[in-house]
Formats: structure tokens, C-alpha cells, sequence
């Protein structure tokens, strides 16, 4: 059994944007329709520090502001794909 921790439920729906836009800024997911609730842009930027840190998404450090990469589903959920 894989030690890695499978995604919550708000993080599979933040990673959705990216999935589908492509690399997405914190201002992007957080105007993105598709938000089941409300939540800050503080909030939203510390969850996508943490994601970061656990591997979910990438930042790209090269842009102003930050934007977050996609990794495959497979990465994000633990499979092959």
C-alpha cells in the first residue's frame, strides 16, 4: 500500500481548474464557477501552498503572480495515468 495520501475533496476540486485551463493563478481558481462554496483568496492561496508542498500541483516560480501547474490525475489520485 502507497504511503501517499489520496487528495481531499476541495483539493480534487482545485486541481480540476488546472486540469482543465491549464496552469492556473490563485485568482483563476478562485473565480472558477465550478467552486462548490465560497472561500477567500487567503484561504484558497494557503490550501495551494499545501498541495504544492504535497506534491498535487506545481508552482511556476518564473511567473507574477504565481501560477500552479497541473500533474497528471494519476499523480494527483495515485494511479498509473
Amino acid at each position: 500500500m502507497s504511503s501517499t495520501k489520496l487528495p481531499t475533496e476541495a483539493e480534487l476540486t482545485i486541481v480540476q481548474v488546472p486540469w482543465t485551463d491549464g496552469p492556473s493563478s490563485v485568482r483563476t481558481v478562485l473565480q472558477c464557477p465550478s467552486a462548490e462554496r465560497e472561500v477567500g483568496y487567503t484561504t484558497l492561496l494557503k490550501l495551494m501552498q499545501i498541495m504544492t508542498k504535497k506534491g498535487l500541483v506545481m508552482k511556476d516560480e518564473t511567473v507574477r503572480p504565481g501560477s500552479i501547474g497541473r500533474r497528471s490525475r494519476g499523480e494527483v489520485c495515485g494511479g498509473d495515468s
